[in-house]
């Protein structure tokens, strides 16, 4: 009997351990939150908060969680994750110029097929006006997985890092919860971004990044930079004009020929003591069209509610695109498209009419 029971404890430690590898897969995803940022060592009510959804390069890359992951496994239980931000902005006026790259890699660990925990370095790079700061640390995590669609895998993770003081830095302690929705990237007998013989379209979801380039009409700061993920609105929200199209989006089919194509995201910033309090939300739609092969072409509009120092209004605009459709690999499409966009003038916010080009490389994650 004694024997038996052995067996069977065996076969159920076996039966998990396979379980918790085979759970582990090569993917790709975003992901994004709600963060606490305090001094290190302060104990006074002096935290900022504040809110990414998706993850942008601005406030993430300097105080959170980068918004890019990927997922390597390695063996047995564990799992190789880096993650990755950058931004870099050029500006006239006084925007002035910004480059973050903001990186972690940590080791993931399965204690069952859902749950991990995780722990890592982290690095900030961060140089602006003249300043330039490299910021060490440490993070730690734990999560939960979960199946999003047969192709589409989420997680939820509760995580906390720890920076050291650095020449212009000092030591912050930032908490999260996040939100994260990942893909595979293996083969796959439907690659994403390639037409399909029902329609040229396939539901997926997206995110996207790039160059872009805006104009303030009739005066005011011009800016210019490259940004992965798209920074989306992460900074309007201080009081800057800066931004691009939302880097989350999704596609839906309608029609043979046709898809609509929402965006969205959502920054929010409130410190204890006020002062640089704002939120900036962006929701866009527009209708693409596939024109020839992988070939499209795309019309739609865009509103961007903007809350900062009192003041409060919504930038209604309008873009055109022209783009290519391609598979990257395994369950991941990509795209490349040329952007034009315009911005109305708002004079709640004080907001100039803004004109933006833009060259977004994107990448899609099929929905089913």
């Amino acid at each position: 009997m004694r024997k038996v029971f052995a067996l069977i404890i065996l076969a159920a430690g076996l039966a998990t351990s396979a379980q918790a590898q085979n759970a582990w897969q090569t993917e790709i995803g975003i992901q994004g939150g709600v963060f606490k940022l305090k001094p290190a060592g302060s104990g006074a009510d002096d935290a900022v908060n504040f809110l990414q959804l998706p993850g942008g390069t601005f406030y993430n890359g300097i105080y959170g969680t980068p918004p890019l992951f990927a997922v390597l496994p390695w063996k047995n239980k564990m799992a190789i994750e880096t993650q990755f931000g950058f931004l870099q902005v050029t500006g006239t006026g006084t925007v002035g110029d910004a480059t973050i790259v903001s990186t972690v890699l940590r080791l993931n660990y399965a204690l069952t097929p859902k749950l991990y925990v995780a722990a890592g370095p982290t690095h900030r790079w961060l140089s602006a006006n003249g300043t330039h700061d490299g910021q060490l640390g440490v993070v730690a995590a734990a999560g939960y997985r979960l199946r999003v669609t047969s192709r589409l895998n989420g997680r939820i993770e509760a995580s906390a890092s720890f920076k050291k003081k650095d020449d212009s830095s000092t030591p912050t302690n930032t908490y999260s919860l996040l939100a994260g929705i990942s893909t595979r990237l293996r083969s796959s007998a439907r690659p994403a971004g390639r037409a399909a013989t029902r329609g040229a379209w396939q539901p997926a979801l997206g995110i996207q990044g790039g160059y872009v380039s805006q104009h303030a009409v009739g005066g005011g700061a011009d800016v210019s930079g490259f940004h992965l993920p798209g920074v989306g609105n992460d900074i309007r929200q201080a009081g800057t004009n800066i931004g691009s199209p939302p880097s989350v989006f999704a596609i839906l089919p309608l029609g043979d020929k046709m898809a609509i194509e929402p965006g969205f995201d959502a920054h929010a910033l409130k410190a204890s003591g006020g002062g640089a309090d704002g939120t900036a939300i962006t929701a866009s739609a527009r209708i693409n069209y596939a024109v020839s092969g992988s070939w499209y072409a795309a019309a739609g509009v865009s509103f961007t509610n903007i809350n900062f120092g009192g003041t409060s209004g919504t930038i209604t605009g309008a873009q055109i695109a022209w783009g290519n459709r391609f598979h990257l690999t395994g369950d991941l499409g990509g795209r490349v498209e040329l952007l034009y966009a315009l911005g109305s003038k708002n004079a709640d916010t004080g907001t100039p009419p803004i004109n933006t080009f833009g060259v977004m490389f994107g990448a899609t994650m099929p929905l089913r």
